[in-house]
């Protein structure tokens, strides 16, 4: 489930963008 961990960062990242 490190791949789960992962997207939620980039969404995070994108939504803060």
């Amino acid at each position: 489930m490190k791949r789960l961990k992962a997207f939620t960062l980039i969404e995070l990242i994108v939504a803060m963008a």
